[in-house]
């Protein structure tokens, strides 16, 4: 490190060097540079076609997801109530399961067993109705 540490000081004696006109320096610096374009991006001026397709798909969604806000933004029409309507719905109840709903998870199964052997199944049924049409 002696040698560094000679080195500093002498550059620290020899202090700055004293410029007459530095504006002048600094001009024969600039000038004495090679002279270099600026560096300038490249644009196609055709832009690409999946990017034309992306638009062209990204803007029909957007207008669908639109037609549909304003679509589910509507209030439902009012079911008209004629003397017909009225007479069909007052004469079908509305249907029942046939088999228990309520209770334990073991009572609702036992219940479902016992109605479907109660029940013939459907096999059971196709098969009698073609040994009747014989």
């Amino acid at each position: 490190m002696n040698k560094t540490d000679d080195i500093l000081k002498k550059l620290k004696a020899a202090g700055q060097p004293a410029l007459d006109n530095a504006d002048e320096l600094t001009e024969l610096i600039m000038c004495n540079l090679p002279e270099q374009k600026a560096p300038q991006e490249e644009h196609s001026t055709k832009p690409n076609a999946l990017l034309i397709a992306l638009r062209a798909i990204s803007s029909m969604a957007a207008l669908y997801l639109v037609g549909l806000f304003l679509y589910l933004q509507q209030e439902p029409v009012a079911k008209v109530e004629t003397a017909y309507n009225n007479k069909v719905e007052m004469q079908q109840p509305a249907p029942q399961p046939t088999y228990c709903t309520e209770g334990t998870p073991r009572e609702v199964l036992m219940c479902y067993l016992e109605h479907r052997q109660a029940q013939p199944n459907t096999y059971k049924r196709l098969r009698q109705m073609a040994y009747e049409n014989k």
